[in-house]
């Protein structure tokens, strides 16, 4: 399935998504105009508010404020993405250049910090206040996250366990808040929260994992390859390498000789080693759906799964 397959049963609530936007910026300041042309903040592939519409698809929730909910929830992601690429000095954004690049930290801090006042703000008028505390939660684990991995910024010595831990907060923790709500919201079919956020944070954690491949081998994806090493993210298949070969992996990656690097990943079969990783977390999630009666919502879901593990970009 690709990702307009896997929308398909949800298009009329993603677009929906579009409308809230833009009645969210009403009027703008000249500046947040300008900033709103340079960062669109509907250009995205809606991957988060396509998990929340299609598990509460699946529950045949029908509760009117879900598709602000979903907006909201997207708000605050990507206020985590303007303050990333502010942290990590990056340039690309989905393949144009990077708000920071174009005004400059201070007003991208801004600007993040805007959209993250704005999603909340929204979560409140709805109404949910399952919703606002999984938020809080959610944006609380992100930070937590972002401040371990700044902790262990071009730490050669890095652990799995604390590789796991930065992704879980940093990416798991969302997914999982998003699972988490949609599980918590009324439906005719019921569901136990605990499991949907246990399925969100493994479908994060792939996702993240899938993302640290696509940084060392594709072409793709709207950012330099190996950006996370120069970053200083040590990532897993790094993680791997440096386990396997210690000496020489610690010497070509602080001399950021990308084509050994490349080589001796090859060569040690780390890349099958990740790949597998990332089967085993596919079938997890697959295993929680399959558990779902029948319906587009459910196969979109199953879709879903296997495209984030998959994807190239």
């Amino acid at each position: 399935m690709d990702l307009a397959a896997i929308q398909a049963p949800v298009q009329s609530d993603l677009a929906a998504i579009h409308q809230i936007i833009k009645k969210k910026f009403v009027n703008p300041t000249p500046t947040v105009q300008r900033i709103l042309e340079k960062s669109p903040v509907h250009k995205g592939k809606l991957i988060r508010p396509t998990l929340m519409f299609l598990l509460a698809g699946a529950r045949q929730c029908q509760d009117p404020q879900l598709p602000r909910i979903a907006t909201e929830m997207e708000m605050l992601h990507l206020s985590s993405l303007i303050h990333d690429d502010v942290m990590d000095h990056s340039t690309m954004r989905r393949g144009r250049r990077s708000l920071n690049v174009d005004e400059g930290n201070q007003m991208s801090i801004l600007w993040g910090d805007h959209l993250f006042i704005n999603a909340f703000r929204g979560l409140n008028s709805t109404g949910c206040a399952v919703a606002v505390s999984v938020a809080m939660d959610v944006a609380a684990q992100m930070i937590e996250g972002q401040m371990l991995e700044l902790d262990h910024q071009n730490d050669l010595g890095i652990t799995r366990d604390t590789y796991m831990a930065i992704i879980g907060l940093k990416t798991g923790a969302l997914f999982a808040g998003i699972a988490r709500i949609a599980a918590s919201l009324a439906a005719p079919i019921p569901a136990e929260p605990e499991a949907y956020s246990t399925f969100g944070l493994s479908l994060g954690i792939l996702y993240q994992i899938r993302d640290d491949m696509i940084d060392i081998i594709s072409p793709s994806s709207g950012k330099d390859r190996y950006r996370d090493l120069q970053e200083g993210k040590i990532t897993l298949p790094l993680i791997l390498l440096l386990q396997r070969k210690g000496h020489m992996a610690r010497k070509l990656l602080r001399k950021r000789d990308y084509a050994a690097i490349d080589d001796l990943l090859h060569r040690t079969g780390i890349q099958n080693e990740v790949e597998a990783r990332i089967k085993r977390l596919s079938a997890d999630c697959r295993g929680f759906l399959n558990a779902f009666p029948p319906s587009a919502f459910r196969e979109s879901l199953l879709g879903m799964v296997d495209f984030i593990g998959a994807r190239d970009y």
